[in-house]
């Protein structure tokens, strides 16, 4: 499992499973419309966005710190994803 704060829409679908919702149309949320990322990929930004901030004014450097302690797990953004932190 990675933990980190991607700043584009590549770096959120590459290392993360991404959900969105229509819930007034699809209140048991049954159709994903995050599937179809040419028609909702600026939605997706937007919101990705709007979580990235809130992360950044209420937890500041996001390392999974508030994550739960498992032995053998390390929350934090292997060195393979680190240079889609920038």
């Amino acid at each position: 499992m990675q933990h980190h704060v991607p700043k584009t829409l590549e770096q959120l679908l590459a290392t993360n499973d991404v959900e969105l919702f229509d819930l007034e149309h699809d209140p048991l949320e049954m159709n994903n419309l995050a599937t179809d990322i040419g028609k909702y990929g600026e939605v997706i930004q937007m919101m990705n966005s709007k979580l990235n901030l809130l992360i950044e004014n209420e937890v500041g450097d996001d390392e999974g710190q508030m994550l739960p302690v498992i032995k053998g797990t390390d929350w934090r953004l292997s060195s393979s994803f680190k240079d889609m932190r920038l």
